[in-house]
């Protein structure tokens, strides 16, 4: 902070970190131009009044210089005096108006969040230091930054991977908290808050350049970005301060001394204190933003907000470093531990003791940014005495006008960019790695649709992933500029698929493949916007089942619709609805309600929006950007947005009736009569499937690719906002577009990545509510030795033994085996079945192995099995204990230490 300030007069506004420097006590120095014009002023001032806060007074006296006809309270005295100018005190009237205005609040509201952007970093830095106190399971962390739920949600995710990059204390092999949701929270909830810091800085700064008004003027209600952009500011600095509190609480839950439970008291008190403020703020926000402005009221709360937020901070940090200083100390072995495994040897017993010991005495290894985070808040005085006097040091050394602190995180953010080159390198926009877990999900998901397919009697077939631009053009409407064009590649104009159903047309043009059930599982790309929360990407899965051929009576149909309605249910990631409609049904009513032909496309690409937009927008995108008169806009409203304009899933045919009635606007129009025949020749199929149940009638439907001529639909989730999972419909024309022969086609196509969204998601919720973990791998099987010779070459054998008889095994690569860390390993990554052997179990006649069952009790788990009935035996447990499933079984027993 600079120690000299000068404002009033051109070029002389306060910024934050100018008002931050007066508010600690900086040299006000007043511009010369801003001290001319008060010389000038008539009559002569006399007096100086100071009674408001020192950061309102100092906004109040830039703002009222600038226009020195408006006398006000300054901070000024030394340099008018000095000056031979005095000020008049000025009257209540003018005194509340000044208070009351823009400047005074925008002062309080600019200290405030000047404070946050200088504490944000210190609090990502406590939170770091938490999650190694912890052991937590960071891993998932990687996708929060690699997929970017939001920009400031991955930056933020960077930060805490670039403080915790080196450490051995997040994510162990073995013990630690696992995956907390405190911790994997961070990204999203510091992200929210940088997000809101950096709307709500130039709005303020906005309000501080303003001048305040003369005497007798009414005080302007401040803009209502500035308000909604603080109150956001002030609840994001309470979410943090929440979660702050969610993980100081498990770190003093770990530690031995009762006192630490009293660190998290204080910052109870006030976040409470923070929370009812910022309630009182908001219901002012809410009831006006007129002449009575809540600027001030909110400013207060996101201030009473930042005072909470540095409490929870403080608490945090002092039960963390408490926490990582036990760890430092040589733990005492407690009587009656549980010693190695039989046949493990006590001569490996004795080296891993030496190991561990070795281990404890060299202390913690934190990351590079939670280190020095460390040694600055042990350097304050945190670092020692009782949890009082640390809980007190922690909180000085928090204070955001502190100058260590700013030395400290200037030095940390120039060490986090300087390595941000080297740490992470940047994965392409609307793309994204997926871990081994997150490939078990998916490999699961596609396992589950492909079976249904399968079972439906469909062939596979593969096409390429680039086309020829021409085969690709003119077949998606508007959505044709998504396309990805590629670089000139010896004279072909190229492209990436943007589906894979045009390729399917093409290919059945190329090859006369004749009537076929085809599926392709594939990845397509779209220059969309991605949302990656939503499950939009530019890089996407598609799942496509088909049927070409000529079919009587709608039965084709029937099958694809029937069939994406048991691949959702397999899915099982909740209830689904299957919307449907009719192409031709759409034109005859785009005829009815006199929309111009050479628009029918257009203005259905439009009511496709109904689903994201609210009819008012769509009328507008219809009226304003298609062309479309407005009288016509508003006969088209009750067909897709009416009560009347879809049904209930499971009863389609009221609405088909209502539709056929020989007294309804549709009636006499050719296209409608054939589309409601084949919806009823539909609906009625469905319903001997089994499959209506899921199925709603539903005109707001309307396809937006131009290839449709018959029967649309798509599925969406119930409640999960997140757009359609799946789509489909008829497309008798493409196949003709690439050959003289025309061939009638259905088909659907499932999107797998709003689908592994949601799986995911509750995957993730399970684990940590059960203290468990999302599976990687199918291995069933893992071969260890114990001993001290090497019996490497002994455990390939088995394992290529047990590999013949058809189990998924695994064994150590090393040349010498731990038996502790194979232990860990089965516990942590949920292997049923863990074998071993040593010297004395290869000397029997016959030889034996043992055989530990994972998930039985530990007192019954262990056996003794002939190695030439070991194989039989894992395949009679293995059919016995059934599928492995998504998920590790929870902890029974802490891991071997």
């Amino acid at each position: 902070m600079a120690s000299a300030v000068a404002i009033g007069g051109v070029g002389g506004a306060l910024d934050f970190d100018g008002l931050a420097s007066i508010a600690a006590g900086a040299q006000v120095a007043l511009d010369a131009s801003a001290l001319a014009a008060v010389k000038k002023a008539s009559p002569k001032p006399d007096s100086i009044v100071l009674e408001a806060a020192p950061q309102a007074a100092a906004t109040l006296a830039d703002s009222v210089l600038s226009r020195p006809q408006a006398p006000a309270a300054t901070p000024l005295a030394p340099a008018l005096t000095a000056a031979g100018v005095a000020l008049p005190g000025v009257t209540a009237a003018e005194r509340a108006a000044l208070t009351a205005g823009v400047p005074a609040a925008a002062g309080v509201a600019a200290l405030a969040v000047g404070a946050a952007r200088r504490l944000a970093l210190a609090l990502a830095a406590v939170a770091a230091l938490s999650c190694e106190a912890l052991q937590a399971d960071m891993r998932p962390l990687g996708d929060a930054e690699g997929s970017g739920r939001s920009t400031a949600a991955a930056a933020a995710a960077a930060d805490l991977r670039g403080m915790l990059e080196g450490s051995l204390r997040v994510s162990p092999r073995r013990g630690g908290a696992g995956a907390l949701p405190c911790c994997l929270r961070l990204p999203q909830v510091h992200g929210a808050l940088a997000a809101a810091l950096a709307a709500a800085a130039p709005a303020l700064k906005a309000a501080l350049a303003a001048p305040a008004p003369p005497p007798g003027r009414p005080v302007d209600a401040p803009a209502a970005e500035a308000a909604a952009a603080l109150q956001a500011t002030a609840r994001a600095l309470l979410r943090a301060a929440a979660l702050s509190l969610e993980r100081s609480g498990a770190v003093a839950a770990q530690l031995p001394d009762a006192g630490a439970q009293a660190l998290r008291a204080s910052a109870e008190a006030a976040l409470a204190g923070a929370r009812a403020s910022a309630a009182e703020a908001s219901a002012r926000l809410d009831e006006d933003l007129g002449a009575d402005t809540p600027l001030l009221a909110i400013a207060l709360a996101a201030a009473d907000a930042l005072d909470a937020a540095r409490e929870a901070a403080a608490a945090e940090a002092t039960a963390a470093l408490a926490l990582l200083h036990a760890a430092e100390v040589p733990a005492q072995a407690a009587p009656g531990d549980a010693g190695p495994p039989a046949g493990a040897g006590a001569a490996e017993e004795g080296a891993t003791k030496k190991k561990d010991k070795k281990k404890k005495a060299t202390g913690v290894q934190l990351g590079r940014g939670s280190a020095q985070m460390r040694a600055y808040l042990e350097q304050a005085g945190a670092g020692g005495g009782t949890a009082s006097a640390a809980l007190q040091a922690v909180r000085a050394a928090l204070d955001p006008a502190s100058r260590p602190l700013a030395a400290a995180m200037g030095a940390l953010r120039m060490a986090l960019d300087a390595n941000a080159a080297q740490r992470l390198p940047k994965i392409a926009k609307g793309t994204r790695d997926f871990t081994p877990a997150q490939m078990f999900v998916r490999q699961h998901i596609f396992g589950l649709i492909e079976g249904v397919f399968k079972r439906r009697g469909a062939k596979t077939i593969a096409t390429p992933a680039f086309e020829l631009r021409e085969t690709l053009m003119g077949k998606y409407g508007e959505d044709s500029k998504l396309i990805y064009d590629l670089a000139d590649q010896g004279g072909e104009a190229l492209s990436l698929r943007y589906d894979l159903t045009v390729p399917f047309a093409r290919f059945m043009a190329l090859h006369a493949a004749g009537n076929i059930m085809r599926y392709q599982i594939g990845p397509v790309w779209r220059r969309d916007q991605p949302q990656i929360a939503r499950g939009r990407m530019r890089e996407f899965y598609q799942c496509d089942l088909d049927i070409a051929g000529a079919y009587p009576g709608m039965a084709a149909d029937a099958e694809i619709v029937s069939v994406l309605a048991e691949v959702l249910a397999a899915l099982d990631v909740g209830a689904f609805r299957i919307k449907l409609n009719h192409r031709r049904l759409l034109d005859a009513m785009m005829r009815a309600c006199g929309v111009p032909p050479a628009k029918f496309r257009a203005i259905c690409s439009a009511i496709d929006k109904l689903d994201k937009e609210p009819w008012a927008a769509v009328r507008a995108e219809m009226v304003d950007q298609k062309g479309l008169a407005p009288e016509v806009a508003d006969r088209i409203a009750p067909y897709v947005t009416g009560e009347e304009h879809a049904c209930a899933p499971g009863e389609p045919e009221a609405l088909l009736d209502r539709l056929s009635a020989p007294d309804h606007a549709l009636a006499g129009d050719g296209d409608a009569a054939a589309a409601l025949g084949d919806l009823r020749a539909l609906f009625r199929k469905l319903r001997r499937k089994g499959a209506l149940a899921r199925v709603a009638f539903d005109l707001s439907l309307a396809r937006g690719l131009d290839y449709y001529t018959g029967v649309i639909y798509e599925a969406v989730l119930e409640g999960a906002h997140i757009g359609s999972v799946a789509a489909g419909g008829r497309y008798d024309g493409l196949v003709g577009m690439f050959s003289s022969t025309p061939v009638p086609a259905v088909g659907v196509s499932i999107g797998v990545e709003r689908v592994f969204a949601i799986l995911e998601a509750q995957l993730l919720q399970q684990a940590a509510e059960r203290g468990c973990r999302i599976r990687e791998s199918h291995t069933q099987v893992l071969v260890a030795s114990a001993g001290r010779r090497e019996l490497q070459e002994d455990r390939m054998e088995l394992a290529a033994e047990l590999t013949t008889a058809g189990l998924a095994v695994e064994y150590g690569l090393k040349e010498k085996d731990n038996l502790r860390e194979r232990l860990a390993d089965a516990e942590d990554r949920g292997i049923p079945f863990l074998i071993f052997f040593g010297d004395q179990e290869l000397a029997k006649d016959p030889p034996v192995v043992n055989l530990i069952a994972m998930r039985e009790p530990k007192e019954t788990r262990e056996a003794e099995v002939r190695r030439s009935d070991l194989a039989a035996e894992l395949c009679r447990r293995l059919d016995a204990l059934g599928p492995l499933g998504l998920l590790t079984p929870p902890r029974t027993a802490p891991a071997p230490s």
